[in-house]
This record gives structure tokens, C-alpha cells and sequence, in this order.
């Protein structure tokens, strides 16, 4: 397990642990096919 100190970061570098973490992320990929594949 991973174990970040924010004290030691800086407040950008914190944003982007933040954001990496709670950013949303596509949970499938969809497609259709037709009759002729």
C-alpha cells in the first residue's frame, strides 16, 4: 500500500494525487455490430 505524506507535498502536487485518484474513469467499452459483422 501506498502511503503519501501530504505534509511533504506541495499543494499542486497534492492536487494531482487528488485528482489522479478520484477522477473519473470509463468502466467499459461499447460497440455495436450489424447483421454483416
Amino acid at each position: 500500500m501506498l502511503t503519501i505524506k501530504t505534509e511533504d507535498l506541495s499543494a499542486v502536487q497534492l492536487q494531482d494525487y487528488l485528482q489522479y485518484a478520484i477522477a473519473p474513469r470509463p468502466i467499459c467499452f461499447a460497440s455495436t455490430i450489424d447483421a454483416e459483422g
